[in-house]
């Protein structure tokens, strides 16, 4: 079941201010639990009525810990008349952000945290924060990048009552117990049975589904899967012609060939000529730090073409069968049978596991500081000392899996789809596979052998017989920063006309001198594009808020 509901409320001690009494925004797949079912089965019936007051009845007696027995990815707001309570809540693998905002007793909470604010919204804006935003990092937990307006963090809920208000967390990913299996193949088999249980809970009507192909591996093995359960699909490629280092052109032909799925490819390298790749005029309530959006855009429009309003990608798998941060051989060792240990060992060595070496003065506040540190001011760089808790990377997998679910820029993308009606969907997000993942030995997340390591062997052999060989036993990466050099080196004067006299040099973030003298050395400018188109879109943001604060002035000028 799929909820379009716009969020958007208040609650004050006197009253609600809600379209209606329940609503609702994503997908709720199954519901687990053994009692209380009732609910579930008044909005299958689309009943939202009966189910609000089943709700309401299941929250007096057990609580919102309830909600932990239901598979959705969903926003939740309700209120009990009655009781004088009102209820708000996020689940685990939802990625949209509900933002908050108390104040004298009142409550107000929308999926845009614009509709929060006055006039003035670039005064709300945590300065601090902007420098996080421009490395397409998250803000602490439960903050946004405004100030005095939060964010409900995945798997909590709000509870507000006699105009107070109580944040508990209801889901948690867990370690849990699970088969130790005497080989790879073990984990290969209970994920293929996740998988598989996974998607047939989730793609249950005779609907198309656009399926976001980009060769490789993962985003394959999800098409596969759709395919054999019998969902209709049609596959759309990001065809990024002429820049062999992004190209995974033939590989997305292969693919649907294979399956016998149809492919509707997007062509890139053309629209990088053109300055709308990046275009000023966009309307961000929320940064979105990355240069992709054009291409989303693009695959909206595309899809609408084929009445298709829901769209899933191959998200997750990185994160799921993935390698994790580097580690030392023995921690790897210690997680595999010992019968294991002495191949792998003997495998592993003389296969190189270096990466790029980064100076340490960087290194130590952030992995992206060198992509950064030839355009910021000398100010913004001391900013990014006290705030390198922010800019790195995740410490584990735990880390990893609750920063992507609660990443502003995913967020904001789907806001922004949302608009359009098209929806994203994550077939690889469930809770089952994510502590699945949880307890995957180390070293079955990236193997030696012949030389090289393989990474994500355990989804290499669940697709053995279901893709082509090629793909895989693929073991190598494309760069997707190829596209952003491309358009760097293509469009520097749209770049500097967006950085130079900005809010970001206002703000103290970019330092314009250093900035002119990176855009005059092409090569340093494509070494910096991936960093110069995050920040065009953080300052893109900034200039949206701007227009609406202009707007608001006007508006009231006029009234006057």
């Amino acid at each position: 079941m799929r909820y379009d509901t716009k969020m958007r409320g208040e609650f004050t001690p006197d009253f609600p201010v809600m379209k209606k009494n329940l609503m609702l925004n994503g997908f709720i797949w199954e519901n687990d639990g053994k009692v209380n079912n009732e609910w579930f089965q008044g909005l299958l019936k689309e009943r939202e009525s009966e189910a609000a007051q089943d709700f309401i009845d299941l929250f007096s007696k057990r609580g919102m810990d309830s909600l932990c027995d239901v598979d959705g990815a969903f926003l939740l707001a309700l209120y009990d008349q009655y009781r004088g309570r009102g209820y708000l809540y996020r689940s685990l693998l939802c990625k949209t952000s509900l933002y908050y905002r108390f104040d004298n007793g009142k409550l107000k909470w929308s999926m845009n945290p614009v509709d929060l604010l006055n006039n003035n919204i670039l005064d709300h804006i945590q300065t601090e924060l902007l420098l996080v935003a421009c490395f397409n990092n998250n803000p602490p937990n439960n903050e946004s990048f405004f100030q005095d307006v939060y964010r409900l963090p995945p798997g909590y809920s709000l509870t507000y009552m006699n105009g107070d208000i109580k944040i508990e967390q209801i889901e948690k990913l867990e370690v849990k117990k699970g088969n130790q299996y005497r080989s790879i193949w073990g984990y290969v088999e209970e994920a293929n049975e996740l998988v598989d249980k996974t998607f047939k809970r989730r793609f249950t009507s005779n609907d198309t589904v656009a399926v976001q192909l980009s060769g490789g591996i993962d985003s394959a093995s999800v098409l596969s899967r759709l395919k054999h359960i019998g969902v209709p699909v049609i596959a759309f490629h990001w065809s990024f012609k002429g820049i062999d280092a992004g190209d995974e052109t033939s590989d997305a032909r292969l693919i649907t060939e294979y399956l016998d799925v149809p492919l509707k490819e997007i062509e890139v390298s053309t629209v990088l000529k053109h300055k709308n790749y990046i275009d000023q005029n966009w309307k961000f309530f929320t940064p979105y730090g990355h240069s992709f959006y054009k291409l989303f855009e693009l695959t909206a429009q595309k899809i609408k073409e084929y009445n298709i309003d829901t769209v899933t990608n191959g998200h997750f798998g990185d994160h799921i069968f993935g390698p994790l941060p580097d580690i030392s051989m023995n921690n790897h060792l210690r997680t595999i049978p010992i019968r294991e240990r002495f191949k792998y060992w003997f495998e592993s060595i003389g296969t190189d596991r270096s990466s790029p070496a980064l100076e340490k003065e960087w290194e130590e506040i952030s992995p992206k500081m060198f992509l950064y540190k030839d355009i910021l001011t000398n100010k913004s760089i001391e900013l990014a000392r006290s705030k390198s808790e922010l800019l790195r990377f995740p410490k584990n997998m735990k880390e990893a899996f609750l920063e992507i679910l609660n990443h502003e820029t995913e967020s904001s993308l789907q806001s922004n789809l949302f608009e359009k009606n098209i929806h994203m969907m994550y077939p690889l997000a469930s809770r089952e596979l994510i502590e699945f993942a949880l307890r995957i030995p180390y070293a079955y997340r990236n193997i030696p052998t012949g030389g090289i390591w393989v990474d994500k062997p355990i989804l290499r052999l669940m697709n053995m017989g279901r893709l082509p060989s090629k793909i895989v036993s693929k073991n190598y990466n494309y760069n997707m920063g190829a596209l952003d050099e491309q358009y760097v080196i293509q469009n520097i004067g749209q770049v500097k006309l967006l950085l130079e006299d900005s809010f970001l040099t206002q703000y103290k973030i970019i330092d314009p001198d250093k900035l002119r003298k990176a855009l005059e050395n092409k090569k340093m400018a494509a070494k910096l594009a991936t960093s110069l188109i995050s920040c065009c879109m953080v300052e893109i943001w900034l200039r949206s808020l701007h227009r609406i604060d202009v707007k608001k002035l006007t508006k009231e000028e006029q009234h006057v």
